[in-house]
């Protein structure tokens, strides 16, 4: 079954996490939904993701939540 990766770097690309691993169906599956929350905070956020099969691959949406911090 595809799985998709989501490698977050927080520090402009310098250093890379990786979030858990989530599947995303198999194929032909067009409603799968994938999330990936709680990142914490940064100033220069920089996300990697990659597929694991040879298959065509679309991310058709995306959003993103923030909030200005109080000082």
């Amino acid at each position: 079954m595809p799985q998709i990766s989501l490698e977050v770097s927080k520090d402009n690309g310098r250093t890379f996490t990786l979030q858990p691993v989530s599947y995303i169906g198999a194929l032909g599956n067009y409603l799968m939904r994938v999330l990936w929350r709680r990142f914490g905070s940064a100033r220069d956020f920089v996300f990697r993701i990659r597929m694991t099969d040879p298959v065509k691959f679309v991310i058709t949406a995306g959003a993103i939540s923030a909030r200005e911090v109080p000082q």
